[in-house]
């Protein structure tokens, strides 16, 4: 498949302004938050920015049918190259799912989409008492799911642990195209992506 058929594919799937496939558009995303040289850049064929898990399986389904590595990115502000796609790879960026769903206080859990902003969600809950415990230095612009993927720590995880110490389930994407849920057993009805918070 060319560049410009994966691109239509991907559009199809998540709508135009929703893929980028231009020189000048991939620049950002060959990158994180790396040092220079700690991490070797590479150029995806594609980004793709979805707004539902429905989206995202069907660009993985796309991605695989063409061969072709699928690397999740949050924000990009990771230290390790973990958002950084292999040549020719798909980055699909997770942003703009940003929503808090629901925030459940009595047993302290909260469910978000992988695009929320860190220090959001603990300024969410921060009427109630609580926080969200993981507290990296990026906080004010990494994700959730980067956080999740990065297993992210800080400050505060000295005493509550790290990020997955503090997630207690997980909606994701196979490489098949199929989604699945994964929840540790908790209290309340939580087999989703639930951060715990912290008081």
């Amino acid at each position: 498949m060319t560049n410009s058929s994966l691109i239509s594919s991907l559009e199809r799937a998540v709508g135009a302004g929703n893929v980028f496939g231009g020189s000048s558009d991939l620049l950002v995303y060959e990158y994180d938050g790396s040092v220079d040289a700690a991490v070797e850049t590479s150029k995806p064929a594609a980004v793709v920015l979805p707004q539902t898990v429905e989206q995202v399986a069907e660009v993985v389904r796309i991605a695989r049918v063409n061969k072709l590595p699928v690397v999740p990115r949050g924000a990009g502000t990771g230290l390790s190259g973990g958002s950084v796609a292999e040549s020719g790879g798909v980055v699909v960026a997770l942003t703009r799912m940003a929503g808090i769903l629901e925030v459940d206080y009595e047993n302290r859990v909260a469910l978000v989409e992988p695009g929320v902003i860190n220090l959001e969600l603990s300024d969410w809950v921060k009427p109630g008492g609580y926080f969200f415990a993981p507290d990296p230095s990026s906080q004010r612009a990494c994700t959730i799911g980067g956080n999740v993927a990065e297993n992210s720590g800080g400050p505060h995880c000295l005493k509550y642990g790290v990020t997955t110490n503090n997630v207690l389930g997980v909606r994701m994407v196979l490489i098949d195209g199929t989604a699945m849920s994964c929840a540790r057993q908790c209290r309340a009805r939580c087999n989703r992506l639930t951060p715990k918070l912290t008081r």
